[in-house]
């Protein structure tokens, strides 16, 4: 071989050399960028799923907070309405002794009345 095609030879050795070099770095920027990514990609799942927790056991929490309050106002529904109903009672039993009452005085008064007038008419015996 000529020396111009040996000169020709030594120079495209270099250049299939950076070529080389420069697809080795291109290809370790992709593959690390790619790694990097599937990295970030996994960070910010994680963060989804651990806000999700917290915003369920938030939730939970509401729930249970409001099933609770329910349960404690409904003691007090029941106290209210054995309240009523022991009032409703209490109002029946003195309107019942009222009217015993009544009827007692009508029939004392009846029996007084009676009394008297048999007295009236008799004579006392001696």
């Amino acid at each position: 071989m000529s020396e111009v095609a040996m000169d020709q030879d030594d120079g495209d050795v270099p250049s299939r050399s950076r070529s080389s070099r420069m697809l080795l770095i291109v290809i370790a920027v992709v593959v690390v960028s790619a790694i990097a990514g599937w990295f970030g990609y996994s960070y910010l799942e994680g963060q989804k799923a651990e806000q999700a927790q917290a915003e369920a056991r938030k939730a939970a929490q509401a729930k249970a907070a409001a099933a609770a309050q329910v349960k404690a106002a409904a003691p007090v529904d029941e106290d209210a309405k054995l309240a009523a109903e022991l009032q409703r009672q209490k109002a029946e039993a003195e309107e019942a002794v009222k009217r015993a009452t009544e009827e007692r005085d009508r029939v004392a008064k009846e029996l007084e009345d009676a009394k008297a007038q048999g007295t009236k008419g008799k004579k006392p015996k001696k």
